[in-house]
């Protein structure tokens, strides 16, 4: 059936489009379905949002329709290759994957040999010529990755733990002490795609190496690496070893100093702090605002965490023996989102929850690690439930009795 269309999604601030698909029916409009919450493309989420908060309407065009659904995936991916993708740094579009019949585990990075010449075309799709026309080749090759010792292919270095990937490094016969190395299509298929995403984002504009679940990412490879342990980087943090190697050398020699380093803007990238019984830690965006800051005394440390506008996002303290007290987190819009309370010997106190209004959601109290009570609100303040721990501890002894009855069978 030639039921199918190609179409574009236009941002009118720009008048240039930011996304191509391919779809059929009420397809296009699926991305607009009440608020527009992830599918794992967040920057293609990201530009509807800010199109919608300034009271804009994102354009919506059918490039082709009528067609196969062959044609269709011809002409997505040959558009998406000719346009570019923004997170390969090719063009403008916000898509990920490159369109067309693309499976997991197919390449995300087209050369011009992965798509249908003009001479296939003009023989098998003949009605994509002239919409073709409207649209030549503008993408740029994605170089990002490219380095003095690695000019050509585009590599990733991960150095993890001995034992981490091992399925990974079985199979390709590489050593625990030694780095897997993927290129960016591997890279991309190996990790879950928003890790990668993110992974990517940081790494293609800056030359300094990044932390990310105890793993160092680097486009270059590493001869040594100098211990991270003793200061509080988090993950998708950017690593200056001769800010660490400085900072450890203070620390063995029992110094107080104060070190700071630097994006290759300029902008401070990070600055520790080191007195006799404290330690404080600022690391930074590019654009200046703080990322996230720790404050350690000798019984008590404190982390929070911003996004890039400088709103708080998390709040957590520690006692001396390390026991997270207490945990906060925020909305965007600054409201309280959760809370958590421990005591000393890592119990639960209290678990909170909020709506985004500011309305609170759920109230579980406890008493020696034990569920005590249980509240749940709706948004409108009404109460919809209040469980006490009698009927806590019958829920409890009901699913055991079930639980022994299923095992029995």
């Amino acid at each position: 059936m030639n039921d199918f269309y190609v179409y574009g999604l236009v941002d009118p601030r720009t008048n240039l489009l930011f996304y191509i698909g391919k779809g059929k029916g009420n397809r296009v409009n699926q991305h607009f379905h009440n608020k527009v919450k992830s599918d794992g493309n967040d920057e293609k989420i990201r530009v509807i949002n800010e199109i919608h908060k300034a009271n804009l309407i994102v354009k919506k065009i059918q490039i082709s329709q009528n067609l196969f659904e062959e044609s269709a995936y011809v002409l997505e991916r040959i558009l998406i290759y000719r346009i570019g993708r923004l997170i390969f740094d090719e063009g403008p579009l916000t898509n990920i994957q490159p369109g067309g019949l693309w499976t997991s585990g197919d390449k995300y990075i087209l050369e011009e040999g992965d798509v249908l010449n003009e001479d296939v075309i003009i023989l098998k799709y003949p009605e994509l010529l002239p919409i073709l026309e409207l649209f030549p080749h503008k993408s740029k090759k994605f170089t990002l990755f490219s380095t003095s010792e690695n000019s050509e292919m585009n590599i990733i270095y991960v150095y993890r733990k001995p034992n981490s990937l091992d399925a990974y490094r079985k199979i390709k016969k590489i050593k625990n002490n030694e780095p897997v190395i993927f290129d960016l299509n591997s890279f991309l298929n190996y990790f879950d795609l928003k890790t990668s995403i993110k992974v990517l984002n940081v790494l293609k504009s800056n030359s300094l190496p990044m932390l990310f679940l105890d793993s160092i990412y680097s486009k270059s490879a590493i001869k040594k690496r100098p211990d991270l342990s003793k200061i509080p980087f988090e993950d998708f943090d950017l690593i200056d070893f001769n800010f660490v190697k400085k900072i450890n050398k203070s620390i063995a020699n029992d110094q107080d100093i104060k070190i700071d380093c630097f994006y290759s803007n300029g902008s401070i990238l990070a600055e520790m702090e080191l007195l006799k019984n404290q330690l404080s830690f600022i690391y930074y965006y590019e654009n200046g605002k703080i990322k996230h800051k720790t404050i350690e005394f000798e019984n008590y440390k404190e982390f929070k965490s911003y996004d890039e506008n400088g709103v708080l996002e998390i709040e957590k303290t520690y006692n001396k023996y390390g026991v997270r007290i207490t945990y906060k987190a925020w909305y965007e819009n600054k409201r309280l989102k959760e809370e958590e309370c421990r005591n000393e010997w890592n119990s639960l106190i209290s678990d909170k929850t909020w709506f985004e209004n500011g309305v609170l959601k759920t109230e579980m109290l406890y008493e020696n690690g034990v569920v005590k009570s249980h509240k749940r609100w709706n948004n409108k303040k009404e109460l919809i439930s209040d469980t006490d721990e009698d009927e806590l501890n019958k829920t409890n002894k009901s699913i055991k009795k079930d639980d022994q009855f299923r095992l029995n069978l």
